[in-house]
């Protein structure tokens, strides 16, 4: 069949997908068969096809036409990203005044059908989105209620007898709470399981980029290495050793990447005398674990890749071994929580950290979706707590800082626009014991200070090593 049904948590919306045919020319799909939906249970006719356009954070709905010209829908979006939602308002239906929502997208085809006697609505998540959709009764205005624009506009005097009884602000009020729940769910899905990349498509963008020679890469003598994390699951890494080295930095990589987006900063290290171990955070590369958690669990994991370079490295000589930390956007986030709770840890350096997970999704949110971060992110914090007991203000190392004694060196690119400079200044501020240095590298926007600067962060990162007796 060229369509999977589902069937929804109210079953009469369904969620239709079809098989989609690409080759090096595009794609096709077949977006509607009389047959086949007929099959999946969807058997309603449809009489009129209608586009609509809309900007990100446009929320149109509900819309709603009684009987006798109730409307079924099937919704697509053809470009952008929504939040769709269907409200339940079938008196005498089980699931009356409940609703359903989900995401649609036209970079992954798929529609909802929404069956007659539903009101609808959706917002855009993208920057602009185009909706083709059908429907099974031709528009009357005479039954229909609901507004355009940006507006919840609820026109109760058009309503038929069956729906009368329903107040318009409960439809009102049922309408903002689908597209609140189901756009802070959305945003909490984007947190948790960010879409990471293929260890074979990150290989091929750093070496296409020029962050990584192959025959360099293939010269260190290296081995793959695979411990437990104490959460339970396998965690990847790449060691090279250096003969006889007691002195082991660890790299970590940022959100969404693998370890090959830290090999960019091993020839300094390993030019210095330091065993490299490049690991996948967990969500990410070869690593397992079930989501990302910005750096709150996975300390936890970096104190087990700690322990295991200082037995390594300890297979050399016992006394005297070391392990220093560097990392990027979320691993330099995470270095320093990790630092927090493992005072073993001989020294940081964090290349564009940000000082708390809960302030960095507000500023993307607004940045992103160019809507206000309240009441959204409160909203996703809170299905993110259910989900897997994250709460985003956890995340946070500008709440632990104050007391890391461990040499820190913090990078940040002058024109970050991503993750802003003030992040570093905020958190070089309140480190208050032990060594501390600060770099804003000039035309560096977000992960780029060393592409940008080679020379300077290579001499600066040397500088800071031979102050703490490590270089």
């Amino acid at each position: 069949m060229p369509f999977t049904f589902t069937r929804l948590d109210i079953p009469d919306v369904i969620l239709v997908e079809p098989r989609c045919f690409r080759d090096e020319r595009g794609f096709f799909l077949e977006t509607y068969k009389h047959s086949a939906f007929i099959e999946g249970g969807i058997s309603e006719p449809f009489v009129q096809t209608n586009h609509s356009h809309s900007m990100r954070g446009v929320l149109r709905g509900l819309h709603y036409q009684a009987p006798p010209m109730a409307q079924g829908k099937l919704v697509g979006a053809i470009h952008g990203r929504i939040f769709d939602v269907g409200v339940d308002l079938r008196k005498g239906s089980p699931t009356y005044g409940q609703w359903v929502g989900e995401t649609l997208a036209g970079d992954a085809p798929r529609y909802l059908y929404i069956p007659p006697g539903f009101a609808h609505g959706f917002c855009v998540l993208s920057a602009t989105a185009d909706l083709v959709y059908q429907v099974t009764a031709e528009y009357a205005a005479a039954t229909a209620f609901g507004g355009g624009g940006d507006s919840l506009c609820l026109r109760s005097s058009r309503l038929s007898r069956e729906v009368t009884d329903m107040s318009p602000w409960l439809i009102a009020l049922i309408a903002v709470a689908a597209l609140l729940i189901g756009g802070g769910g959305y945003f909490s899905h984007v947190v948790l399981y960010p879409k990471t990349w293929e260890v074979q498509a990150s290989y091929d963008y750093v070496v296409e980029a020029g962050q990584l020679n192959p025959k360099q890469w293939e010269a260190w003598p290296k081995e793959e290495v695979r411990i437990q994390s104490p959460h339970g699951y396998s965690l990847f890494g790449i060691y090279l050793p250096q003969p006889a080295s007691k002195k082991t930095v660890i790299i970590v990589h940022g959100i969404s990447f693998t370890l090959y987006g830290s090999v960019k900063y091993v020839e300094m290290f390993y030019r210095r005398g330091f065993n490299v171990l490049l690991v996948d955070l967990r969500h990410h590369g070869r690593s397992g674990g079930p989501n990302t958690t910005f750096g709150l669990e996975e300390k936890y994991d970096l104190q087990a890749w700690v322990d295991w370079a200082l037995e390594r490295s300890g297979e050399r000589g016992g006394e005297g071994c070391r392990v220093g930390m560097h990392g990027e956007s979320l691993g330099a986030a995470t270095v320093l929580q990790h630092a927090a709770i493992d005072p073993r840890v001989a020294f940081v350096v964090a290349d564009c950290p940000y000082a708390s997970a809960f302030d960095e999704f507000a500023y993307r949110f607004r940045a992103d979706y160019h809507l206000p971060p309240f009441p959204w992110i409160h909203i996703a914090n809170l299905i993110s707590k259910a989900r897997a007991n994250f709460a985003f203000e956890a995340a946070a190392p500008i709440a632990t800082i104050s007391e890391v004694t461990t040499p820190i060196f913090f990078i940040h690119g002058a024109d970050d626009d991503y993750i802003p400079p003030e992040a570093s200044r905020a958190l070089y501020v309140a480190k208050r014991r032990g060594v501390r240095k600060i770099w804003l590298a000039p035309n560096a926007a977000h992960a780029e200070s060393l592409i940008k600067n080679p020379a300077a962060y290579d001499r600066r990162v040397g500088e800071f090593l031979d102050e703490i007796g490590m270089g």
